[in-house]
């Protein structure tokens, strides 16, 4: 197969499809697979007006979207530099790393123990773990750092509407 003929559906790393006019770096906890110690991770989370990057079948569909639901961003293969600039500067055990399982390199938690590497399946999809809470008590264990800034990256995923997101705790 030629893959020139598929290329437009598969994203470079560096094609923001994400946006928001600010967002809040979550953070939370989670066990370590690798020391078994809680350890903090930290997500992003975009409010509602956040828009969304929809490519169409021919060229002229692509647009974008806004959602009017707060989302968390994961698997970020680009990070905006003045958002990395941010992240970085305020926490040392989130930056980029690279996962056997996913096969690509994007911006990860890493344990605040012993360093080993906290998937974003576990950070961030898995509902009662790390940003994802599942009951209101969870998600008032979350804490959302507000950012005035613009944000821009490209998540491999990102969720629209987070149910309990009134219930984290907003600094």
């Amino acid at each position: 197969m030629d893959p020139t003929a598929v290329r437009r559906w598969q994203p470079a790393s560096h094609d923001v499809n994400v946006r928001a006019p600010y967002y809040f770096i979550g953070v939370a906890s989670r066990e370590c697979w690798d020391c078994d110690t809680g350890s903090r991770v930290h997500g992003f989370i975009l409010p509602p007006g956040l828009q969304t990057f929809y490519v169409g079948d021919e060229p002229e569909d692509d647009r974008w979207e806004s959602s009017e639901e707060p989302s968390l961003v994961c698997y970020l293969a680009y990070l905006h530099p003045c958002v990395a600039v941010r992240i970085k500067a305020r926490i040392r055990h989130y930056r980029i790393g690279y996962r056997d399982t996913t096969k690509s390199f994007y911006w990860m938690n890493f344990c605040e123990h012993c360093g080993a590497k906290l998937g974003d399946f576990e950070t961030f999809c898995e509902p009662g773990q790390g940003c994802l809470p599942a009951t209101a008590a969870q998600a008032t264990l979350i804490t959302l750092t507000k950012i005035d800034e613009t944000f821009a990256a490209h998540p491999g995923c990102y969720s629209t509407g987070i149910e309990l997101f009134a219930q984290m705790r907003q600094r």
